[in-house]
């Protein structure tokens, strides 16, 4: 969980070009529910950052820091890796889960009208 919160803050500072942001580290001795209130944090943030995008904004270039310097990257191939990087690794802690006696949550999305009982209780989608 505090990698791919660590990851997810620093792709957020890059697509925010924010180059210090993207060298911070979270410090090492956080509790669950400080985890929990970080990546809620994070994922507001990455959403209220989508929500902006424009086709300008997707095609150009976030600057990324890396062990060999500064590499731009195109923004719309950067969310693509965040996206699959954090689609891989829920997948693992959802079967990691799956073998315990702990439910996993709930990782599908329900998008279809016919779901729309499964997803009830989630926050109403617009349209």
């Amino acid at each position: 969980m505090r990698h791919i919160l660590d990851v997810d803050q620093f792709y957020l500072a890059a697509l925010t070009f924010d180059l210090k942001g993207q060298r911070q580290n979270l410090p090492e001795n956080l509790s669950i529910q400080q985890l929990v209130q970080l990546q809620s944090g994070a994922d507001a943030r990455l959403v209220t950052y989508c929500e902006g995008l424009s086709e300008d904004v997707l095609s150009s270039r976030a600057r990324v820091v890396r062990a060999a310097g500064i590499i731009p990257e195109q923004v719309d191939r950067l969310l693509l890796h965040l996206f699959q990087h954090q689609i891989h690794h829920r997948g693992q802690v959802h079967a990691m889960l799956s073998g315990t006696r702990i439910s996993p949550p709930q990782l599908d999305e329900f998008y279809l009208d016919g779901d729309l009982p499964l997803r009830a209780a989630d926050r109403p989608l617009p349209g």
